[in-house]
C-alpha cells in the first residue's frame, strides 16, 4: 500500500483538559480522525462533549467548532488530518503552538 501524501499522522501527548471557553474552539476546512492510544480524551464538537477512551477513535468534519483535551490525566493520541485540515493546523501553529488545544 502506498502512503497518501495528502494525509498527515501526528502522535500527540496531551496533559491539559479541553478549554472551558467555547471561544477557544476552532473550525476550519477539512476532516480529522483521532485514535486514543492511552488515557481518555475529551472531544468538544459543536455543543457536544464526547469521551474517547483508549483504543477508541473519532472522525469529524472540522467545519464544526472543535477542541481536544484530557479527562484528568496524560493522554496519547494519533491525530490524522486530511490535506485541508493539515494546512489549517500548520497555518495556525506557526505563530504559537501553545494556542493549539491538542498540543
Amino acid at each position: 500500500m502506498r502512503a497518501d501524501p495528502d494525509i498527515a499522522v501526528v502522535r500527540q501527548r496531551m496533559v491539559d483538559p479541553p478549554p472551558d471557553n467555547p471561544a477557544r474552539m476552532r473550525a476550519h476546512p477539512g476532516r480529522e480522525w483521532l485514535v486514543v492510544l492511552s488515557g481518555t480524551a475529551i472531544l468538544l464538537l459543536g455543543n457536544r462533549r464526547l469521551r474517547v477512551e483508549t483504543n477508541q477513535s473519532a472522525e469529524f468534519p472540522t467545519m464544526l467548532p472543535h477542541a481536544i483535551g484530557t479527562a484528568g490525566g496524560p493522554t496519547e493520541i494519533l491525530g490524522i488530518f486530511d490535506r485541508d485540515a493539515r494546512r489549517s493546523h500548520q497555518d495556525r501553529d506557526e505563530p504559537s503552538a501553545a494556542d493549539h488545544p491538542t498540543r
